[in-house]
């Protein structure tokens, strides 16, 4: 019986809420939240407040030779004193400002206090702000003259060729070198400059483009870009047949190998296919590495003396081997 009278006033409350949030009851509530709300922010908006408006900072008319060696200040805060009203379009505002490098007039540092008028300005252009205190009080500035070194281009870059194509000899950076502009603790940590990141792909013909160096921070080029060269061929397989021999072999001994010579595979551009002949390789056993091994097989080393032959690989890695005494 209890629980049955429970459920009959949960039912009746239910229902008055349903009531009541489709009535216009609802919509007069709101209105007048809102409009206390309004009247609310409107009253507190025309009291004075003292509020931080952080403002960043830019610096022009760095002498073209000189550069700061530590990092400038590039945002001060400015406590500020005004309506409500006024200091709210402060803060919805992106505040920025610009000081000019004249005004420190030769010295390393420049007070704040200089630089209210400016702030001001930036702040309110009805004078409805007062600045209170500017922090730090005091911008620090260290220029340096630039110095200048000739430093190597090195190319970021990755390359796929269409298949059967391949890179011809080194990529061509045009300049090798370039002027190079900063500070001397900057040039003593620098070896090289790097390009841009230079991606391409499905590459066949001769490619000769310019990219432009990477920016660094307080460092300047005389020659912003350069250009590169990518020299393709067309290259094949070929196949020589070579006699394996031995090296670091004591004069008392004969090495024996069986089979006695191995099949070393390549790849060599086609200008340069008949000049890949078998007396450019070798294929030798290392007798100081088989006495370290002691292994019944004998691994087989190959050497290329042609540069033009790349990815080279034998048929065997390792023989049978006989050691004899002359």
């Amino acid at each position: 019986m209890k629980k049955e009278y429970i459920l009959i006033i949960l039912r009746r409350q239910y229902k008055e809420l349903k009531r009541f949030l489709t009535s216009r009851d609802l919509f007069l509530f709101l209105f007048f939240l809102g409009l206390s709300f309004a009247l609310w922010a409107l009253q507190a908006l025309r009291k004075e407040y003292e509020a931080v408006v952080p403002m960043s900072v830019e610096y022009v008319n760095v002498p073209a030779d000189f550069a700061s060696n530590e990092n400038l200040q590039s945002q001060i805060k400015v406590t500020v004193r005004g309506k409500g009203t006024s200091l709210f379009g402060s803060y919805v505002k992106n505040q920025k400002l610009v000081i000019d490098m004249e005004r420190f007039k030769g010295r390393s540092y420049l007070l704040t206090k200089s630089i209210e008028g400016d702030v001001q300005k930036r702040l309110s252009s009805n004078s409805n702000i007062d600045v209170v205190r500017i922090s730090p009080d005091t911008l620090h500035v260290k220029l340096e003259k630039l110095v200048k070194k000739s430093l190597p281009v090195k190319l970021d870059y990755n390359f796929e060729y269409q298949k059967g194509y391949r890179l011809s000899g080194d990529v061509k950076v045009v300049p090798e070198q370039v002027d190079v502009y900063a500070l001397q603790s900057v040039l003593d940590s620098m070896e090289f400059v790097m390009t841009n990141p230079v991606i391409l792909k499905n590459v066949k013909d001769t490619v000769r483009r310019s990219v432009d160096l990477a920016l660094l921070d307080n460092v300047s080029f005389v020659t912003p870009s350069v250009e590169y060269v990518v020299m393709t061929e067309k290259y094949t397989e070929k196949v020589v047949e070579v006699p394996v021999t031995a090296v670091n072999l004591p004069s008392g001994l004969v090495l024996r190998t069986f089979p006695s010579s191995v099949n070393i595979t390549f790849n060599v551009g086609e200008k340069f296919y008949s000049k890949a002949t078998a007396d450019k390789f070798e294929a030798y056993i290392d007798y100081k590495e088989l006495k370290k091994d002691k292994s019944e097989k004998a691994k087989i080393f190959l050497k290329c003396n042609m540069k033009e032959a790349t990815d080279m690989r034998s048929d065997l890695s390792e023989v049978d081997f006989l050691l004899e005494n002359k």
